[in-house]
């Protein structure tokens, strides 16, 4: 609570140039998963000319501080977590120590399994505090992302490690930055607390049937906005509050997971 140091890393080398090199790899290496650390920053500050060259002073911190603290790619966490994080969490038999897949029968496999053609399907999750909607194929007994971007290497070294208590937390590690990715927060509830939000969830895993609304239309509570089909019955999604339609995440035929963002409004 009052010191947020949790740990000292003290390299000794023959130069002081062999040195701040081993320090910014040992500090890069480092694996710490939960706390929030500044490894990043650290590792950029002892690799920058100035420290290098011995030039640092009192202000060049803040003069820097953007390239410093500049935010890391937001895809790889994605391309590398995602497809582990939605194959373990989506089998209930699965046991975060064990990071494998049991089932029992085939009905119990979580890849998916349908007659017919390749599952397509939107799936939402929460990348620390922002949720995105990520639209997969399943390929056999694992997941492919469906984008326009480039997916990372996997040789670039990323470390996976589940949360032993919460089930459905997935630490993603790379070049000492930690991406969290979990099930994006829902409670149903909150319509009948008067706590509504603008983003329109689905409520039951299913298909979206009907999307009523585009981009930028003007809604007001109580609004028609999706029918999600599930168990031969139809759940129609209204607004809970008035406002415009500015993401739209779910198209018409998407199948959907239970909290899935089909829309989102404005106020």
């Amino acid at each position: 609570f009052y010191d947020s140091m949790i740990a000292k890393l003290i390299v000794h080398r023959g130069s002081r140039e062999e040195a701040l090199k081993d320090l910014g790899t040992a500090t890069i290496k480092s694996r710490v998963a939960g706390p929030r650390t500044n490894q990043t920053f650290l590792a950029r500050l002892l690799a920058d000319r100035h420290v290098v060259n011995g030039e640092m002073d009192t202000g060049m911190i803040g003069r820097e501080i953007e390239r410093y603290a500049a935010p890391p790619d937001a895809n790889w966490p994605l391309s590398e977590g995602f497809p582990s994080w939605l194959v373990i969490t989506a089998d209930a038999e699965s046991t975060p120590s064990s990071h494998q897949l049991t089932p029992r029968t085939s009905w119990s496999n979580a890849d998916a399994f349908q007659l017919g053609a390749t599952r397509h399907q939107s799936v939402s999750v929460q990348v620390d505090d922002a949720e995105k909607t990520v639209d997969i194929v399943w390929k056999g007994k694992f997941p492919e992302i469906i984008s326009s971007d480039e997916a990372i290497s996997d040789d670039l070294g990323y470390d996976l490690f589940f949360h032993p208590q919460e089930t459905g937390k997935l630490f993603v590690l790379f070049n000492g930055t930690q991406t969290i990715l979990s099930k994006p927060r829902y409670d149903a509830s909150d319509l009948d607390a008067g706590t509504a939000t603008g983003a329109i969830r689905a409520p039951i895993n299913g298909r979206v049937a009907k999307v009523f609304v585009v981009l930028g239309a003007k809604v007001v509570k109580g609004d028609k906005i999706a029918v999600v089909e599930a168990m031969k019955m139809e759940h129609i999604i209204a607004a809970a509050i008035d406002g415009t339609i500015d993401k739209l995440g779910a198209a018409e035929g998407a199948q959907v997971t239970q909290g899935t963002m089909i829309a989102h409004i404005e106020g």
